[in-house]
This record gives C-alpha cells, structure tokens and sequence, in this order.
C-alpha cells in the first residue's frame, strides 16, 4: 500500500471516529497536505450547514515538507521560523472550526492513529 493509500484509509477512520461525535448539522471536509519527504498534515473542517453532505477528502502534494506546508496554510499553531523545528510523532492543533493534525513522520497514518488522535482531541481514553 502506497503512502496516499495508507493516509486515505486513516483519513476515512478519521471521519468515521468523528461522526458519531458531531451534530447532525455538521459538515466534515479533510484537506491532506502529504509533502515529498515524511509526514504530513490532515486538516479537519467543521462547517454548520442545512444539508448535509457526503464528507470530502482532498490531497494535496505540491510541498516538500511539514514546515513548507504549515508556512503556506492559514495556522495559529506555530508562528516565526520553522526552519530550525523538527516535528516528531503526532500534535494536534485546535482553531476556530477546524483540526490540525501535524505528523512528523509516515509511522502513524494507521486506522487505529486515527482513532488515538480522534479521542486525543476529545480527552477519551483510548480502548
């Protein structure tokens, strides 16, 4: 299974682990920002809406690397140089209506990484 592959997979466990969490007026959408070297970052939009739709998974693979993408997209979570941050494992972000999940590596894009960072975020033990 290619990485792609591997993040769609967790980014579908990641909807479905949200789901059942969410109001039924909430619209999920997920942007993958999958750079050319390890890592990634999953953003999770949650958008009040009268129709609810099919969730969307979008990739989007035009950056080299973790700090190149947290650079680009509109971020609270770390501000200044990233030049000199090494990112490692799993942190997640929470701001205004969305999710940032930052990995630092292509160890933790399982299912069950989606399911620990979807209880991470809602302080639930994980079983």
């Amino acid at each position: 299974m290619n990485k792609k592959e591997k993040i769609n997979k967790y980014a579908t466990q990641l909807i479905s682990e949200l789901n059942p969490r969410l109001g039924s007026d909430i619209q999920v959408n997920i942007v993958i920002y999958t750079p050319k070297s390890n890592g990634g970052v999953v953003e999770v939009k949650l958008d009040r809406t009268n129709k609810k739709e099919i969730k969307k998974i979008k990739f989007d693979q035009s950056y080299s690397n973790v700090n190149n993408i947290l650079n680009k997209i509109p971020q609270k979570f770390i501000s200044g140089d990233l030049g000199n941050i090494k990112f490692s494992g799993t942190n997640i972000s929470l701001e205004d209506n969305r999710i940032l999940v930052i990995k630092g590596d292509d160890e933790h894009w399982s299912e069950s990484d989606a399911k620990k960072d979807i209880n991470s975020v809602f302080h639930a033990k994980v079983k």
